[in-house]
C-alpha cells in the first residue's frame, strides 16, 4: 500500500492539530516544566560527585521512578 504526501497530510492533520494545541496548553507547561525538573535534578545525582555522595533516600527515590519499577507496585 502507497500513500503519497497529499494522502499522509490529511491522514496526520488531526493529530499535528492535537498536538499544536497540546502544546499551547497549560498541562503542557506543567507538564514541561516538570520534565526540566527531573532532568536537572538526575543530572546532579548521576554525575560523578552526585553518585558518590548518594543518600540511600535519593537511592531510593530514583529507584521509584523507574519505568520497570513501577510496573512491580
Amino acid at each position: 500500500m502507497s500513500v503519497n504526501n497529499s494522502e499522509m497530510k490529511e491522514l496526520l492533520s488531526p493529530y499535528i492539530q492535537d498536538y499544536k494545541d497540546w502544546v499551547g496548553s497549560d498541562g503542557f507547561r506543567a507538564w514541561d516544566e516538570e520534565r526540566r525538573e527531573k532532568v536537572s535534578k538526575y543530572a546532579k545525582l548521576l554525575s560523578k560527585e552526585g553518585i558518590s555522595a548518594m543518600t540511600e533516600v535519593e537511592i531510593r527515590e530514583l529507584i521509584a521512578t523507574l519505568w520497570a519499577f513501577g510496573n512491580w507496585g
